[in-house]
């Protein structure tokens, strides 16, 4: 996201097709909190460190469920003891949402969700060729505490099953490599499961924590989970940043997004090591790993 705010200026000049490349906004309410500005690079790193120290939490066994993990000091730095504790059930697709809300409410920006999924088939959570249809935000609750509570009802895992060219989604298809990926993004796994990422080694491994449908939440790392086929939208996804415009929020299109990458991550024919063939997860810790600093020169003995 370093050159978040670059795109920004361009959204502009591009709003005039942005307006057709993006669902319907639902007209809502006023907001549960104000909102003053968009988001920015530094918003961005700060909702990255937000849910690392989230997953922190789950992988020290702090925590259990998110509810706990947000009303435990060590792990949420956002966490206001004057407030009451948090009382939520999250499953998986909730908990990406739910950390992004906090974060948003927290430092006055916008956010928002789409309304309704459209595809081909009858279940939300597994249509082919998804695409959003609409979007609600904030506004749709006269609390942060409601909105927070019932956004499970809104959203499940289906939200995350876009292709890669799709606009106008709440995630878009993100770059293979370290700073695209890191902590808070999502992985979309269309077997119907999504993780938030929290921590790459330098070894390039994927930490993950994720929900499940009894509210608790576990860690785990990127190996068995599933990507699908280009038209399933599995893999890493960032939240579609929104910035304002004349007052109104706006979803930056996927040509203004530097992190945003227009080919399927299951497109095998990427997939080298040493330009050698590789599994995706393989590839995937190569391209993440942190590059090992040269050896330093030894000075010839005199």
């Amino acid at each position: 996201m370093s050159r978040l705010v670059t795109s920004v200026l361009a959204l502009a000049a591009a709003l005039s097709c942005t307006a057709a490349l993006t669902p319907r906004a639902h007209a809502e309410g006023h907001a549960p909190w104000p909102v003053t500005r968009g988001w920015t690079t530094a918003d961005e790193d700060g909702f990255a460190a937000f849910a690392a120290a989230i997953g922190r939490g789950v992988a020290a066994g702090r925590c259990h469920k998110l509810s706990e993990c947000l009303n435990d000091p060590a792990s949420n730095p956002l966490l206001d003891p004057s407030e009451p504790p948090y009382v939520l059930h999250a499953d998986c697709a909730d908990v990406p949402y739910v950390l992004r809300a906090i974060y948003a409410q927290r430092h006055g920006l916008p956010f928002s969700w789409s309304a309704h999924m459209r595809g081909n088939g009858r279940d939300s959570r597994y249509l082919r060729d998804a695409r959003p249809d609409g979007w609600r935000d904030a506004s749709a609750y006269p609390t942060t505490r409601q909105l927070l509570k019932r956004i499970g009802g809104e959203v499940n895992s289906g939200h995350f099953r876009t292709a890669p060219d799709v606009e106008g989604s709440d995630f878009y298809n993100v770059r293979v490599e370290r700073g695209a990926i890191r902590a808070g993004t999502t992985y979309y796994d269309p077997n119907g499961h999504v993780l938030v990422v929290y921590q790459i080694t330098d070894s390039g491994d994927v930490l993950m924590f994720d929900g499940h449908p009894d509210g608790s939440i576990t860690h785990t790392r990127l190996g068995q989970q599933a990507l699908g086929g280009p038209r399933q939208g599995g893999g890493f996804k960032n939240f579609r940043p929104l910035v304002l415009h004349h007052g109104r929020a706006v979803r930056v299109p996927n040509p203004l997004l530097p992190d945003w990458d227009r080919t399927p991550q299951s497109d095998r024919r990427r997939h080298l090591v040493n330009g050698r063939p590789a599994a995706y997860v393989p590839w995937v810790r190569a391209q993440l790993a942190r590059p090992r600093p040269a050896p330093s020169a030894t000075a010839p003995r005199s």
